[in-house]
């Protein structure tokens, strides 16, 4: 009796097994073709409004303002905390040349990076104007 018991659960635990393993398949029966993974995200870019035709030089572009303006608040930054320490200086001639050589390259920095930004603005537009682009 004791191995009709055995011979009974191993048989319903191979056909549940068998079950849990094998209907899944049963879901997959229609066969269709996978989609393109280039359009569906293109699909999605277009379901939430974004450009999906962005140019390389706009990417570029970006990247380049995003850098630039970071640099610039970095500058203006350090002209602000170089005041503060003048201010803080105590008429102590040490940290007043401290300060001012602090607010001094933080105005060589601006400087820099206003040029650097204008360099690129001549030079990506005079690319544009070559390639006619505009």
């Amino acid at each position: 009796m004791k191995d009709y018991l055995q011979k009974i659960a191993f048989r319903t635990a191979l056909y549940i097994a068998a079950g849990v393993f094998l209907y899944p398949l049963q879901a997959l029966a229609q066969a269709s073709a996978p989609p393109d993974p280039l359009q569906v995200l293109k699909n999605a870019g277009t379901a939430a409004k974004i450009d999906t035709e962005r140019q390389i030089g706009t990417v570029v572009g970006g990247v380049i303002q995003a850098f630039l303006t970071t640099l610039g608040i970095i500058f203006v930054v350090l002209i602000v905390f170089g005041g503060f320490r003048w201010m803080l200086a105590g008429g102590e001639e040490k940290k007043v040349k401290e300060a001012l050589g602090m607010m001094m390259q933080g105005v060589i920095g601006l400087a820099i990076v206003l040029g650097a930004y204008a360099i690129t603005a001549f030079v990506t537009d005079a690319l544009q104007k070559v390639v006619n682009l505009r």
